[in-house]
């Protein structure tokens, strides 16, 4: 047994993990389902998930969010209302002009950057939805 903050080494050390939160365990399981599919917004925080999106299920597998983009999660059975879980590395910025297509296909949402914070290597960037979500 291996106790680590880090969620890098529990990928690469382990084969299964417990989410232990406050002194209770909040979720089992193997490493990668654990970490990619967070049963709680309160996990997918902890397991680094900085991006919960609500959305409401229009059809069987498929979710509207702000505004009226669609998501298709195949496979996906959850209730009526949901929050989507997107983990900043699976995210990429464009401006409308770079992305010719992409908007009638749903793959993206609109937004305004509201704030740009270098740290490091990186920049953490605020965008706001067009419902005011952030």
């Amino acid at each position: 047994m291996i106790v680590t903050h880090e969620r890098a080494e529990a990928y690469a050390l382990g084969d299964r993990m417990a989410l232990v939160m406050a002194g209770t365990t909040s979720q089992t399981g193997e490493v990668g389902e654990v970490m990619d599919t967070p049963v709680t917004a309160a996990a997918a925080r902890a397991l680094g998930f900085d991006n919960l999106l609500p959305a409401s299920r229009i059809a069987p597998g498929t979710y509207q969010l702000s505004d009226v983009r669609h998501l298709h999660l195949p496979g996906i059975t959850v209730g009526p209302a949901a929050l989507i879980a997107i983990r900043a590395e699976h995210l990429m910025l464009r401006t409308r002009e770079t992305i010719p297509g992409m908007l009638a296909e749903g793959s993206t949402l609109a937004g305004t950057v509201t704030e740009a914070v270098p740290e490091g290597p990186l920049t953490r960037t605020r965008v706001r939805l067009p419902d005011g979500s952030t």
